[in-house]
């Protein structure tokens, strides 16, 4: 039996997200693993039988098969004479779509392994407050180049549930996560219609950003229909290092019907059809990210088909 936690949308008090996984052992024996912060709850489905315990530490000694093994101590439910029951998963299994996990039963100055499962993740649902969708009691915001190589166009978005899909991601994987501060050094949210590139390397000598934002005013950007789809994951390894970025994928008819009125802009002034395609557009609302933003050039679509985190699903209401 599947344990999803729905949140309730609170600004003001962060609610922590329980971390649902299925567990099967080559025995045939089923289990459920609920991890809330640093408590977790173990259901052997097998043999009816539930525990509960809390984080107790990093394996390091004497057995190599659980070395760097997060170990959480449990209430012993089999109701042995064993001194202590455990619970060793792998390391960084947060992250994993898939871990193993070890119930060990401590006797004496030994382990004795009871049993090695199998973990796949299962989806857990957050619940965000649906004004993230409605732009249309923020003002538009211009960036008509504030900072260098920033100017763009983008619809602004309600940035009080960015900032707190931010903490419930680094609160339940263990992340610290950065956020933009390009256009606000205290953090924002948008949608980017016009990226930066697009507008210095091809837009520029044929479209200026003040007739870009005259057509996108004219199309009320503010008032744009948007969906959200899910949660979206980026990764690629940068210095050696494996670096993330968290996103809410979205659509939306009015934001690219704002590009394809640029593009015919673009056309009549003497812009080639070559050189851009309107309708090339991943429409994202950025969370944060581990070291810096991932984008198309570091071979992150945000779109559902190649980045949807199955871990989180999203609903806005």
């Amino acid at each position: 039996m599947k344990i999803i936690l729905i949140l309730l949308i609170n600004i003001l008090t962060l609610v922590s997200l329980a971390l649902d996984f299925d567990c099967k052992s080559t025995d045939g024996t089923e289990a459920n693993l609920v991890l809330s912060e640093n408590q977790i709850e173990w259901q052997d489905l097998t043999h009816s039988a539930n525990s509960a315990g809390k984080y107790a530490g990093i394996e390091s000694a004497p057995f190599d098969t659980y070395i760097n093994y997060e170990v959480y101590d449990l209430v012993d439910y089999y109701k042995t004479e064993d001194s202590g029951f455990f619970l060793k998963l792998e390391p960084n299994f947060k992250k994993l779509k898939t871990f193993n996990a070890a119930v060990i039963f401590n006797n004496d100055s030994h382990d004795e392994e009871k049993t090695v499962f199998t973990c796949e993740a299962q989806t857990s649902t957050v619940v965000i407050d649906k004004k993230i969708t409605d732009g249309k009691s923020l003002p538009f915001i211009s960036h008509k180049g504030n900072t260098p190589f920033a100017t763009a166009l983008a619809m602004n978005i309600d940035y009080s549930q960015v900032l707190y899909l931010r903490k419930v991601i680094n609160q339940t994987l263990n992340l610290n996560l950065k956020f933009l501060t390009t256009w606000d050094p205290n953090g924002e949210a948008h949608i980017t219609t016009i990226t930066p590139p697009e507008y210095d390397n091809i837009l520029k000598p044929f479209v200026s950003i003040e007739k870009i934002e005259e057509i996108a005013l004219a199309n009320k950007i503010q008032d744009s229909d948007v969906d959200i789809l899910g949660l979206g994951h980026g990764q690629k390894e940068l210095a050696g290092k494996i670096e993330e970025t968290f996103f809410l994928i979205a659509q939306s008819k009015n934001l690219l019907k704002i590009r394809n009125d640029i593009y015919a802009e673009f056309i009549k002034n003497g812009g080639s059809s070559k050189n851009w395609n309107p309708n090339s557009f991943y429409p994202h609302i950025t969370i944060g990210f581990t070291q810096r933003d991932l984008h198309e050039s570091d071979g992150v679509i945000k779109d559902l088909e190649h980045s949807q985190d199955s871990r989180f699903k999203i609903i806005a209401k």
